[in-house]
């Protein structure tokens, strides 16, 4: 997976500060499957997709996400994940339709 300066980007915190901050960007960071190797919602991970079993190609990756570790982490990073979560979400109002299915999302995501 991609790096900055030598860190993993979904764990980048400059990088992820970029995105949010000066950049702007609404919506919310999800790592890819087994691209994590530490808890970095205080980095500003929002959600992580954790692996599932381990094979070739997973060496030090994580193979599940630990719940405890979460337990663990600035509740104000907790909340602004969820926050940013839960905003696309209603942004995108999945909660009453699931006529955004692609290619027909063109109207939401230029808004």
């Amino acid at each position: 997976y991609n790096k900055v300066n030598g860190e993993y980007s979904c764990s980048n915190k400059e990088q992820l500060d970029v995105l949010h901050r000066r950049m702007g960007f609404k919506g919310f960071v999800q790592s890819d499957w087994w691209a994590t190797h530490a808890n970095s919602i205080e980095s500003g991970l929002d959600q992580e997709m954790p692996g599932m079993g381990s094979g070739e190609g997973t060496e030090g990756h994580r193979e599940y996400y630990d719940a405890d570790e979460l337990q663990d982490s600035d509740p104000e990073a907790v909340d602004e994940a969820a926050k940013r979560v839960l905003a696309v979400m209603y942004r995108m109002n999945l909660p009453e339709t699931t006529k955004c299915a692609p290619p027909n999302c063109k109207e939401y995501f230029l808004k």
